[in-house]
């Protein structure tokens, strides 16, 4: 029996087996190759002319590495739900420590289920920030109260007025730097208290709630009035010089007439906050102070049942925490900011981290 993979003579040239063989014509490829196929060029990169011979590395295909887009992302293309990152000096997209995006419709109970899972990550800054910035606003508050009872001359009163107005300001610089932090832990997660001013956009959102505060107050002054004129329209025709007079009938009157009022501007101020919400949030990311108003109106009107459902949720929450004493707080406060932020990102259609 012969053996398969023994050598034959004829399949062996000159040189070793791998010399040619002139019994074969030059088109069997057997005399050349010891049994094996001859080799054949191909498409391939490898078997063209030139290969190998570029003049750098990484010049392949005549394009310098990295100056093609990598999976179609390019500068300037959309990212998630349609955003622009790169083409955005402001913002350049999630950082590469960010979790995956939240892909779904704009939703209030996945900004704040993301909220809370951030603040209790992120332990460390977020509820024991809370903490310093309670007993920063509401200390002092206690103590000015309390100095306002014991003052005695009007040398102390104004003192008091002055430092009242400094923890104002404070308290506002504050606000200032936690809407840049709730960004950073979206963007950049688990920010530390040394990029606590990192970022910190102070004019624009300034600006934007200064503004609202005005508006505010004037509105207040019209409710005020409103309210008087309503309430003394319920005791028509009753003689207010001497309230001794007034029957109980008379005095549930003007009672529920007031009260009714203030339902009323609660329920009006409810409908309407959707519009005004994002704003100072828009102002403190990357938009100016003009883009802050008309997008979040914009944004207000579009997304106006989830805005409106996050603040109904704010609000309970928050009165819930009355069960604690108001302990809750510390966690359910820095939970809300994050989730606003969370939200806003949805509204725009930008990167949100999934919960």
């Amino acid at each position: 029996m012969t053996n398969p993979f023994e050598s034959k003579p004829e399949d062996n040239g000159s040189n070793r087996g791998f010399g040619s063989n002139p019994a074969h014509s030059s088109g069997d490829s057997s005399g050349n190759n010891g049994g094996l196929p001859k080799y054949e060029p191909t498409s391939h990169p490898e078997d063209q002319a030139g290969f190998g011979q570029s003049s750098s590395y990484g010049n392949y295909g005549g394009g310098a590495y990295g100056s093609q887009a990598y999976g179609g992302y390019e500068a300037g293309q959309p990212g998630y739900a349609g955003a622009g990152y790169g083409s955005d000096s402001s913002y350049a997209g999630p950082g590469p420590g960010a979790g995956p995006a939240y892909t779904g419709p704009v939703s209030a109970i996945e900004a704040i289920k993301w909220g809370f899972k951030a603040a209790l990550n992120n332990a460390l800054l977020w509820v024991l920030g809370a903490v310093v910035v309670f007993a920063i606003q509401f200390v002092p508050q206690i103590g000015i109260s309390v100095g306002a009872q014991n003052a005695d001359g009007a040398e102390t009163s104004i003192m008091l007025d002055l430092f009242s107005f400094a923890v104002s300001i404070l308290s506002f610089v504050i606000a200032l730097v936690v809407y840049r932090l709730a960004y950073r832990e979206i963007d950049k997660p688990s920010p530390t208290w040394g990029t606590l001013f990192q970022g910190v956009r102070w004019v624009p959102p300034l600006v934007v709630n200064i503004v609202l505060g005005i508006l505010g107050a004037i509105v207040l002054v019209i409710v005020i009035v409103g309210l008087l004129m309503v309430g003394l329209g319920g005791v028509a025709g009753v003689d207010l010089q001497n309230p001794e007079q007034l029957s109980e009938n008379d005095i549930f009157a003007l009672v529920g007439s007031i009260f009714g009022g203030v339902i009323i501007v609660m329920l009006i101020a409810l409908f309407i906050q959707p519009f005004f919400t994002l704003m100072p949030w828009l102002a403190a990311d990357s938009s100016s102070v003009g883009e802050a108003f008309s997008q979040g109106l914009k944004l207000g009107k579009e997304n106006y049942g989830h805005i409106l459902l996050f603040i109904v949720l704010s609000g309970l929450m928050a009165f819930a925490s009355l069960i604690t004493l108001g302990l809750a707080l510390i966690i359910i406060a820095p939970a809300l900011q994050l989730a606003t932020a969370h939200l806003c990102r949805q509204c725009q259609g930008r990167y949100a981290p999934a919960a």
